[in-house]
């Protein structure tokens, strides 16, 4: 007779790290591979790439297609996901750009160090020192740079820093970028919501004043974790196969270490997303053309990227794009894709006029050249025939 059962076997046994990474790596690259209509080591190809930050050896994890193409395109994608969430765009835009897209250090499949950043400041300095030496490593000069979200903050935030790197800053739904509002403000502001909308607002609000991470949300949910984040994927729309690789990779970054995931109370401030240093007061410094996408029916703060093109002050031009909310790399990638190509055509043909400018010009000045030369060569003439008095 036995006293004690014997214990049942876990039929979910807490996987390792590394056997979490390696279902990422799989999930990523059956998504590249199998959907994106790219072909793994033919035409994109996946590297980590080495970097130091606070003394110790870290790695970006960085897909690469479009080889055949001069311009140089790099896409930053939003908080807590990878660089996959762009799987579906990849090979539409490789046909116009040489396409760069990597995962930010502490998030996707690049390497987790341990965040240590205490302020707005430091927190920006760490991502932005990350994406500098990420670009030194690859060894691209200039390029047109896209952010979407949390990406999209870091990436007007490196624009600052090295304007002289980025063509273009295209920011999808970025987060960040408008001042947060006196309470008042966003008192008022909560009016136009529903009853229902108003109270996940609140609820969001106490989480966000206690500092929780998405984690300890997350791990707060028990039993009802894996049906929270099947939602959180079929926001997405994916469907079949692609679905499960979904929730695989997502399910597996909410077991890695948080890293840089504590980054975003030092970003940004509750309801929608508003900037505890905003764009919105940045943006005038920057000269090259910025491009904004938000969606139809997108939750994002806008109200400071209309104030910063209102004012006339930096290159600002806002798209809408429809059938969209937040998401809209999978609500309406067509729409995104199309925009982008058009911003590549426009500059194709503004170079065109320009080259062709400055030909009429050196044309000019060569006919300019001549005539002088000739008037000279009259002027030596006659003075050499004229008689000495």
């Amino acid at each position: 007779m036995h006293f004690f059962k014997k214990k049942q076997e876990d039929p979910n046994p807490q996987l390792t790290q590394i056997e979490l990474i390696d279902g990422m790596i799989h999930a990523e690259h059956t998504m590249l591979d199998k959907y994106s209509g790219l072909k793994v080591g033919k035409t994109v190809h996946i590297i980590n790439v080495p970097i130091i930050l606070n003394g110790k050896e870290e790695y970006i994890h960085t897909v690469r297609c479009g080889d055949d193409q001069k311009e140089d395109l790099v896409l930053l994608h939003g908080y807590l996901v990878g660089m996959v969430s762009f799987f579906g765009m990849l090979k539409d835009l490789s046909q116009h750009y040489r396409v760069w897209c990597f995962d930010l250090i502490g998030m996707g499949l690049s390497s987790r160090p341990e965040f240590t950043c205490q302020s707005t400041e430091e927190t920006i300095d760490y991502f932005v020192d990350s994406i500098e030496q990420w670009r030194q490593k690859v060894g691209i000069e200039r390029f047109h740079m896209v952010g979407q979200s949390f990406g999209g903050y870091m990436s007007g935030m490196y624009a600052l820093r090295y304007p002289e790197r980025v063509k273009k800053l295209i920011l999808m739904s970025p987060a960040g970028v408008t001042r947060p509002g006196n309470p008042e403000e966003v008192a008022e502001g909560l009016k136009k919501f529903s009853f229902l909308k108003r109270q996940a607002i609140k609820l969001a609000s106490s989480i966000w004043a206690k500092k929780y991470t998405p984690h300890v949300v997350v791990g707060k949910l028990g039993p009802l974790k894996n049906l929270f984040l099947k939602g959180y994927v079929k926001r997405t729309n994916l469907k079949g196969e692609e679905f499960e690789l979904g929730c695989r990779y997502i399910s597996s970054i909410f077991k890695l270490p948080e890293s840089t995931l504590k980054a975003l109370h030092y970003i940004l401030t509750v309801p929608r997303a508003a900037g505890c240093l905003p764009l919105e007061d940045k943006m005038p410094l920057l000269k090259m053309p910025i491009e904004i996408y938000y969606g139809d029916r997108d939750w994002m703060n806008s109200e400071g990227a209309y104030r910063v093109a209102a004012s006339g002050q930096a290159k600002v031009r806002i798209h809408i794009i429809p059938n969209a909310g937040h998401i809209m790399n999978f609500e309406n990638p067509e729409h995104i894709i199309k925009l982008m190509a058009e911003h590549k055509l426009k500059e194709d043909e503004e170079i065109e006029v320009k080259y062709s400018h400055s030909l009429k010009e050196n044309v000019v000045d060569l006919e300019t050249e001549k005539e002088l030369h000739l008037i000279s060569e009259e002027n030596i003439i006659s003075t050499k025939a004229a008689p000495v008095s």
